[in-house]
Parts: C-alpha cells; sequence; structure tokens
C-alpha cells in the first residue's frame, strides 16, 4: 500500500515547476501547504501550521538561498529534500544530509522519496 504524505509544503519560485510538483504530491495523498515562492512567507507557514509532515524546499528562490528554511525545518524534526539546478556542494555542512534532487526533476521522483522520508520518520517514532 503507498503511503499518504500528509501536509507538505513546497517552496518553490517557478509556477510551472511548483504546479507539477504539487500535482505530483497530491496524487501521492499529500495536502499541500503552500506552494511559497519566498523565505518569509515559507517561514512564516511553518510557524503557524498546527500539522506538518513534510516539504520540498528549491535552494535557489529569486536569489535568496533558501536554508533558514530548512534549519527551521530541521529544528522540528519535519522531514524535507531540496531541490535545485546547483550542485551539493552549495549546501552547508550541517544540511549535508539532507537529500538533494537535481532540476530538472521528475515530480513522482520527488514524491516517492519524499514519501520514504516521511515513512521512515514515522518508523523512527514508533
Amino acid at each position: 500500500m503507498e503511503e499518504k504524505l500528509g501536509h507538505v509544503l513546497v517552496v518553490e519560485d517557478e509556477y510551472l515547476i511548483a504546479a507539477d510538483l504539487v500535482e505530483a504530491l497530491e496524487q501521492h495523498g499529500a495536502t499541500i501547504v503552500g506552494p511559497f515562492s519566498s523565505i518569509a512567507h515559507a517561514k512564516a507557514a511553518i510557524e503557524s501550521a498546527s500539522e506538518l509532515d513534510g516539504a520540498v524546499i528549491d535552494i535557489n528562490l529569486r536569489g535568496e538561498l533558501s536554508f533558514p528554511i530548512a534549519e527551521m525545518l530541521r529544528q522540528r524534526h519535519i522531514p524535507f529534500i531540496f531541490t535545485s539546478g546547483y550542485d551539493h556542494l552549495v549546501i552547508p555542512s550541517s544540511l549535508s544530509e539532507v537529500p538533494l534532487v537535481s532540476k530538472p526533476a521528475e515530480p513522482g521522483e520527488i514524491a516517492g522519496l519524499l514519501a520514504s522520508l516521511i515513512s521512515k520518520g514515522h518508523q523512527t517514532l514508533q
């Protein structure tokens, strides 16, 4: 049986990529929080979300690096993945274990990877 994703934060500044990603995540049972195209809006959503099970974060949001969002999610023990055209070398060492999916990426691949991370997190809590 396929794992439901739950509430998933989507942070992506390219409209078409965000739309495709949202569709793929919803097909995997996600309730979407967002999508957001700025760090400020994503951080506000994280702070106000009553439930958040995972996230997909583009590294570069119109010239701003999204690592503050990643740190907030990490502090809350919420699994997430990065998407980017950048190489993994741009990711700070403190976040080096976070999976990176290179763009262009297949939205279904992203959804499957996130489902795996969320499932592992739920197994750890049992």
